[in-house]
């Protein structure tokens, strides 16, 4: 199996586990927007039992999922040092044509990406 076709698999179980907890997801990002915390929200997805970034949403050991989620803003993740402040006006400008979509920032232990997914509030 080619990386581009384990990297597909990944990212569309990725999605159904985000789409499994749309409803905490997408409350967390519109708090955040809400109550003008910024306008950039961005979910990170892991599998650190704790990660020290962002606001977690859903533990994937107390909630029997595949990966555990954490809101943050690109404001923290500049701040951190985790993204680097040159990139920063391209992604807002690639986040503002992405509407109908979530950015999630996925961590394992071998690297970091930044995706952009199709989402779809829960009712």
């Amino acid at each position: 199996m080619h990386i581009e076709e384990q990297q597909a698999i990944v990212l569309a179980a990725l999605q159904e586990e985000i789409q499994k907890y749309a409803l905490w997801i997408g409350g967390a990002i519109q708090v955040i927007r809400q109550e003008g915390i910024s306008n950039y929200p961005i979910v990170i997805a892991h599998k650190e039992a704790q990660l020290g970034l962002g606001v977690p949403i859903v533990n994937h050991a107390l909630n029997e999922s595949l990966w555990s989620f954490a809101a943050t803003t690109l404001e923290e993740l500049v701040q951190r040092g985790v993204w680097e402040m040159e990139r920063v006006d391209s992604f807002r400008n690639i986040y503002k044509e992405k509407t109908n979509s979530i950015c999630v920032f996925i961590l394992t232990t071998n690297q970091s990406q930044c995706v952009f997914l199709p989402f779809v509030m829960n009712n």
